[in-house]
């Protein structure tokens, strides 16, 4: 009985030290549900602190990951998933992700790039300086992204670049309001409508390029006082 009990013991000290379901490429993910084969990105150990600092340098969330032979959707990063990985320089984050946990990246004070290809996590109505922290300096919005949701990037005052793909169509509502430090911006020939205030409070923003025609920037929806540099 004493070994029997042992054994147990031994058998929750293993559970609890790898509380996330399974590793692959780096990534540690907890399984979600198995009748829609969904995951979310976590933490190594029980504990988010049970680490220091298990993700670095790059990271890639991608879309679907496999193991022992399941395919699996990416769709979430969970609750502080990241949370004091001081040395992550980069992420990006798939096109699957539609959930981010509280303090999912909270300390990684060395995160100054992340690129993104969810249409949700831009288009959450929040400013993403919430999630990533204001020390990020540049965003590429990745292919497949339609718009820039309201209040996007608002407050993301140590942004000096963002790019932004031909898929989006629209910059909503206040998207970069508040990037004191972003100087200049393409915006690509697809985008049909600029919305109210979307660069309010840019105060460093000196130049503005659109990669269509005078005749389609005269079309689209926007503010009358917002100006751009147009191919002919």
């Amino acid at each position: 009985m004493k070994k029997l009990f042992t054994l147990l013991l031994a058998l929750v000290a293993t559970t609890a030290l790898w509380a996330h379901d399974f590793s692959v490429g780096g990534n540690y993910y907890n399984i979600l549900t198995d009748k829609t084969n969904e995951v979310e990105v976590t933490f190594r150990g029980e504990n988010y602190n049970s680490y220091i600092n298990e993700y670095s340098d790059y990271t890639t969330i991608p879309a679907t990951v496999t193991f022992s032979g399941t395919t699996y959707s990416v769709t979430g990063i969970g609750e502080d998933a990241f949370n004091n990985c001081y040395d992550l320089t980069r992420v990006t984050i798939g096109n699957n992700v539609t959930s981010i946990g509280n303090n999912a990246f909270y300390g990684c004070k060395s995160l100054t790039s992340v690129t993104i290809y969810s249409n949700a996590v831009v288009n959450s109505n929040n400013s993403i300086k919430d999630i990533f922290g204001e020390q990020v300096t540049e965003y590429i919005i990745g292919s497949g992204v339609t718009s820039i949701g309201s209040y996007a990037f608002s407050g993301c005052s140590s942004l000096t670049t963002v790019t932004i793909p031909n898929s989006v169509s629209s910059l909503r509502d206040c998207a970069f309001t508040g990037c004191s430090s972003l100087a200049s911006l393409t915006i690509p020939k697809n985008v049909t409508t600029i919305g109210n205030g979307v660069f309010f409070g840019c105060n460093s923003l000196k130049t503005v390029n659109y990669t269509g025609t005078k005749k389609q920037w005269k079309a689209i929806k926007k503010a009358k006082k917002i100006t751009a540099s147009t191919n002919k």
